[in-house]
């Protein structure tokens, strides 16, 4: 008749009688373990090496500060300051050098035509490896830091022997893809042969 077990209604009509209301009364929590201060420090770790696990932390602060925290008490503190445990996203590794070189291409370029662009080949190739570390990185990153610099996983291209493969594209459409043997150095004189 009002929706609940015969248990229910004795529950709170007794609890009624011993406080005088149906309310349910607040559980006092459990008081925090870490101050303000400590918590930004834990904040000021982690984005010191977005890389640091949260038991690398608290090992960190431990030794340095004598801060005792479990790692779960580590975890909640990052996510409570917006730091969530995600894996990085990767790209290239560039020197200051392909840096300055990109930019100072782009900015001689920026002002070509479509005829002038029609007369380009692009090409670009990848190394296939037999062996890659599969091994699984996480970062700690805020909402929107998904490609800062600091967040990336850095890769290069090596290990283990593989395939080189290359290909192209210009104005008129795709290119053929091929292995080959040898150092990217030789991919103009290969891109020239397999276009005439």
């Amino acid at each position: 008749m009002v929706g609940c077990s015969q248990k229910s209604v004795a529950e709170i009509l007794k609890k009624h009688r011993l406080t005088g209301s149906v309310r349910d009364f607040a559980i006092p929590c459990r008081p925090r373990v870490t101050t303000k201060r400590q918590d930004n420090l834990l904040v000021r770790k982690c984005k010191k090496d977005r890389f640091k696990t949260a038991t690398q932390i608290k090992a960190e602060v431990l030794s340095e500060y004598s801060i005792k925290l479990s790692t779960s008490t580590v975890q909640r503190r990052l996510r409570g300051a917006g730091l969530f445990g995600r894996k990085p996203r990767k790209k290239p590794r560039l020197t200051t050098k392909h840096k300055r070189d990109r930019l100072s291409f782009a900015r001689s370029h920026k002002n070509w035509n479509t005829e002038e662009w029609a007369r380009v080949v692009f090409s670009d190739e990848s190394r296939f490896l037999l062996y890659t570390n599969d091994g699984r990185a996480y970062i700690r990153r805020m909402k929107g830091e998904e490609i800062s610099e600091r967040c990336l996983q850095k890769t290069c291209k090596f290990g283990g022997g593989g395939i080189m493969v290359c290909g192209c594209f210009c104005w008129s459409g795709v290119g053929l893809w091929w292995k080959y043997l040898g150092t990217s150095r030789q991919i103009p004189t290969l891109i020239y042969w397999k276009m005439h």
